[in-house]
C-alpha cells in the first residue's frame, strides 16, 4: 500500500507537539444553520430544505415534489449519517420528529449517504450503496497510529467502498475495480504552515506535479509509472480557501491504469488542510464517469468565519 505522500508526511512530522481539538466521531450531523441556502436532503418524495428566510426564527420546511407540506421549529441538528457513532441533535422538536417519520414512513432504501464533519464545515454526498472502510484498517495503512486518539493524530477522516468488501486497500493500494472514496480534514502544526503550496496540494497522496514526477522517477523503486494528467485547475471558492483539483492515471506497481480525481484546499492561514479523492480502474472511471462526478461536485468547505 502507499500512504500519504513524502511531501504531506514532512507537513506531519514538523510538529512539535500534535495539535489538539479534532474529533473524528459524532460527524454524522446535518445543521441547518451551516448548511448553504436551500440545501435539500431528500432519499424520496420528502425534502428537508433550510431556508435561509427563516433563519432567526429556526424553523426547517419540509416539503413534497411541489408544495410544502408543514415546518417545523428545531433548535438542533438533524442527524442524516448512518455511520453509528453520531451526536443527536437533542433538542430537536418533537413536531418536526412526527413531521419527518410521516414523510420517511413511505420510503424505500436511502439514496446517499451525507458524510460530515459539522465543526470543520466539511460534506460530501455519496450513493447509499457504498459502504465505510473499517477506519482502523484505514489509520494503519495511512500510517497513522491506530491507537492514538484523533486529538493526538489531529486528523479527520473517513474511507467509502463502493466494492462488495470494503478495504483499504481499494484506496490506497494497486487496483480498484469499484470508486473508493477518502475524505479528511488535518490540523497543519504551525511550523509548517509555510510549507503548503499548491503543488504540495496536488502531492498530497501521489506524485502529480513536475517537480515530485521527476523525483519519484530518479527512486528505482518507485511504484508509479504511465502517469497521465487529465485536469489541474486552481480553486479560489472563497471563504479565504485555495486549493488544486486535479485528475490523473497512474500505474501502480504495474497494476492496471488507475484514475484519481482529487481535489485538496487550505484554508486561509494554512492552519487546516481539507482532503479529498475517488479513485477506480480507467474502465471502471469511464463506466461510471457520471457517478463519480456527482459525488466529486458534492464536496463542499465551507471555511468558518
Amino acid at each position: 500500500m502507499t500512504g500519504l505522500s513524502q511531501a504531506a508526511r514532512r507537513v506531519a512530522r514538523s510538529a512539535a507537539t500534535r495539535p489538539e481539538g479534532l474529533v473524528k466521531h459524532a460527524r454524522n450531523r446535518f445543521s441547518p444553520s451551516t448548511e448553504r441556502p436551500g440545501a435539500a436532503y431528500s432519499d424520496c418524495h420528502g425534502d428537508i430544505t433550510w431556508d435561509p428566510a427563516r433563519a432567526s426564527a429556526g424553523r426547517i420546511a419540509v416539503r413534497d415534489k411541489e408544495n410544502e407540506i408543514d415546518e417545523a421549529r428545531s433548535s438542533g441538528g438533524v442527524d442524516v449519517g448512518n455511520r453509528g457513532r453520531r451526536r443527536p441533535g437533542w433538542r430537536t422538536t418533537w413536531v418536526f420528529g412526527l413531521v419527518a417519520l410521516t414523510l420517511l414512513a413511505g420510503c424505500g432504501a436511502p439514496e446517499y449517504t451525507y458524510v460530515t464533519n459539522s465543526a470543520d464545515r466539511t460534506y460530501l454526498r455519496i450513493p447509499h450503496s457504498w459502504r465505510p472502510i473499517d477506519e482502523r484498517a484505514l489509520d494503519e495503512a495511512i500510517g497513522l497510529d491506530p491507537t492514538d486518539t484523533e486529538q493526538l493524530n489531529g486528523f479527520w477522516l473517513q474511507g467509502y467502498d463502493a466494492d462488495t468488501t470494503p478495504s483499504a486497500d481499494h484506496l490506497l493500494g494497486q487496483h480498484s475495480a469499484a470508486p473508493a472514496v477518502f475524505i479528511g480534514v488535518r490540523d497543519v502544526p504551525e511550523l509548517a504552515r509555510g510549507q503548503i503550496s499548491l503543488d504540495l496540494l496536488r502531492d498530497l497522496f501521489r506524485p502529480v506535479s513536475a517537480s515530485a514526477r521527476q523525483e519519484a522517477a530518479m527512486n528505482p523503486a518507485t511504484p508509479f509509472s504511465g502517469f497521465a494528467l487529465m485536469t489541474d485547475e486552481v480553486l479560489t471558492p472563497g471563504d479565504g480557501l485555495r486549493g488544486v483539483h486535479v485528475v490523473y492515471r497512474y500505474r501502480i506497481g504495474g497494476g492496471p491504469s488507475q484514475v484519481f480525481d482529487q481535489i485538496a484546499y487550505v484554508n486561509d492561514d494554512a492552519s487546516k488542510l481539507y482532503m479529498f479523492y475517488v479513485r477506480c480502474s480507467s474502465d471502471c472511471y469511464e463506466q461510471r464517469k457520471q457517478e463519480i462526478a456527482n459525488v466529486v461536485s458534492s464536496f463542499t468547505v465551507r471555511e468558518t468565519a
